[in-house]
């Protein structure tokens, strides 16, 4: 008998490993892909949640930007409505002194003409 003939005979079978490390290794494998697959589609989802919001900023910004355009406008013709108003007071002030210097006026006239 030769070396091969008596390592395959009845007698001695050749043992063979166990299966166990080859499943630990597919159970790992599966689970890590697994993994990697949940994982990539959670930062999918998370790149498009942040996508929506900084639009949805970007959207807000600009309304923002274009009220406080409008609130500086608005100011603007407030102050500009302040200042016709105190001229048109001023100029008001000085027509009522120049109604009553009038009327005094004409009141004079009327008792010189009466004497």
């Amino acid at each position: 008998m030769n070396v091969e003939e008596e390592v395959r005979s009845d007698f001695n079978p050749v043992r063979r490993g166990s299966p166990l490390p080859w499943l630990l290794l597919g159970i790992t494998l599966a689970v890590g892909v697994t993994m990697a697959i949940v994982s990539r589609n959670q930062l999918v989802e998370e790149k498009t949640r942040t996508a929506r919001a900084l639009q949805a900023n970007d959207e807000v910004m600009g309304r923002l930007r274009g009220v406080v355009s409008e609130n500086q406008r608005l100011r603007e013709e407030a102050d500009a409505w302040k200042a016709q108003k105190t001229e048109l007071e001023s100029r008001a002030k000085s027509l009522e002194e120049q109604l009553k210097g009038s009327a005094d006026e004409i009141a004079r006239c009327k008792s010189k003409g009466r004497r």
